[in-house]
């Protein structure tokens, strides 16, 4: 039998599996290929050549691979970042960035293992906020790069403030003292809780009760011998300091405005009118409250000296005189004893983390602070943290962001969004709801036309 010669009309079904040879039954087998390389299929039929490639330089080792990162500052300024063994370069307008004549770099923390994975995947993920580009990278803390000028980059540790928490201890014979309110001080536990790995992580401690503290109340009268330094008050949860008052008679009466403000060392009278006392004499209303903290403080641990014992540098004042014990205290969740984030995107105006099976974001419109509450009241735009729950223990691999924030676990496919789309994103809030089972490799997934790509945890499949 002669050749015969088919005529191909369309491309549009690209490359086909060989499982499919010989299936001429499929409508789209006729407009597919074995095999279609260098050439990006059209949907009207045709495969055009796809670009090209321009050599415009040598990477910093001949011998050891590397990873491209795009920085995008606007469209006129664009950066290539090269990732390579304890270095970052930088390309830009096809050529490499010069500094008095040789190639500009950077050190960096990380090692070829950390920016490429073993299955020979990016190790690194980012996401972009004007001239800052924030990096996760699994075992690595969180960095942040910023652009100052075209050869002047830094890149250092992503700090978070106020948090992200691990679970808060609820059981009462676990506690933990501080030697001092604030400056560098002893936290003494009486359990073993504190591990060497615990430097450079937060720890915060509560009041265990307000009981000791007496609501402030308005036309309240005091003694003058009353009111000192040592006097504190609570209000919606706030402790305040007296510093003055007005009234030079026998008697002081507070005012009737409410004490709100909660700045750091800030001040505010309760009032400004006047009163008669008790001998008929009008005297001037009110008295000066200093915010003083909000039943809890925070620190950090700079040394461990045993699994009871450690140093920490106070950030918010701890609330309570030295060597008072509380069983209401919490750790930070990011430390070196645990896997750092790997993934991070933007979401509803917070910068949003993922690690182990759980979710951090930041509060709206401030990446860097992670305060799940405000001055001890839990608003809806304070930090959230989502635990990714499922049969199993799945570790997050990406996050993403679109109509809902997309997950993916080793074990599968979660959006996290709103549980009531009339109100705002926050803690109170939030609904985990799983879509798919297939699991995820840590690869950041692409965006193609309003869908969200990722590849399957074989690394064989593309999934939206």
């Amino acid at each position: 039998m002669p050749p015969q010669t088919i005529i191909q009309a369309s491309f549009n079904s690209g490359e086909i599996s060989p499982l499919l040879t010989g299936r001429v039954d499929i409508q789209k087998y006729a407009s597919s290929c074995a095999a279609l390389q260098n050439f990006i299929p059209l949907v009207q039929g045709p495969a055009c050549k796809r670009g090209g490639l321009r050599f415009i330089g040598q990477a910093k080792y001949a011998d050891k691979p590397c990873i491209l990162l795009p920085f995008r500052r606007s469209a006129t300024e664009n950066y290539v970042l090269e990732f390579g063994d304890r270095y970052i370069r930088f390309w830009r307008d096809r050529g490499q960035v010069l500094k008095n004549g040789v190639p500009y770099e950077i050190v960096s923390p990380y090692t070829l293992a950390d920016i490429i994975g073993p299955d020979g995947t990016k190790g690194i993920q980012h996401v972009q906020s004007g001239d800052v580009l924030y990096l996760a990278c699994r075992g690595v803390p969180p960095k942040k790069l910023t652009k100052l000028a075209a050869t002047n980059w830094t890149l250092e540790d992503f700090v978070p403030v106020g948090g992200p928490w691990d679970e808060a201890n609820s059981v009462e014979g676990l506690k933990i003292a501080a030697s001092g309110q604030s400056g560098t001080v002893t936290v003494t536990a009486n359990f073993d809780v504190f591990k060497s790995t615990d430097v450079g992580r937060q720890i915060r401690l509560e009041l265990e009760t307000y009981d000791a503290y007496s609501p402030w109340e308005s036309d309240r009268d005091y003694k003058p011998e009353q009111l000192s330094s040592s006097l504190r008050v609570i209000w919606d949860r706030r402790i305040y300091a007296f510093v003055a008052y007005r009234s030079t008679g026998d008697y002081v009466r507070s005012g009737t405005r409410q004490p709100t403000h909660k700045e750091k060392g800030s001040t505010a009278w309760d009032g400004y009118g006047n009163f008669i006392d008790r001998e008929g004499h009008t005297q001037a209303a009110g008295i000066l409250w200093r915010y003083d903290n909000c039943g809890y403080g925070i620190a950090t641990i700079t040394a461990v000296a045993g699994p009871r014992a450690a140093t920490v540098k106070v950030q918010d004042k701890y609330p309570f005189p030295a060597n008072i014990n509380t069983y209401r205290w919490t750790l930070g969740a990011w430390h070196a004893g645990v896997d750092y984030p790997c993934a991070v995107t933007f979401f509803r105006e917070r910068l949003t983390w993922g690690g182990g099976s759980r979710i951090w974001m930041s509060k709206a419109g401030d990446f860097e602070s992670f305060e799940d509450k405000d001055y001890n009241e839990v608003l809806p735009e304070c930090a959230i943290t989502v635990i990714v729950a499922s049969d199993q223990v799945d570790n997050v691999q990406w996050v993403a962001s679109g109509d809902s924030l997309f997950v993916g676990t080793e074990g599968g496919e979660f959006t996290v969004s709103e549980s009531n789309s009339g109100e705002p994103l926050g803690p109170a809030n939030i609904k985990l709801q799983p879509q798919t089972s297939k699991g995820s490799i840590n690869i950041q997934p692409a965006k193609a036309a309003g869908a969200t790509l990722f590849v399957q945890r074989l690394g064989k499949k593309v999934h939206e």
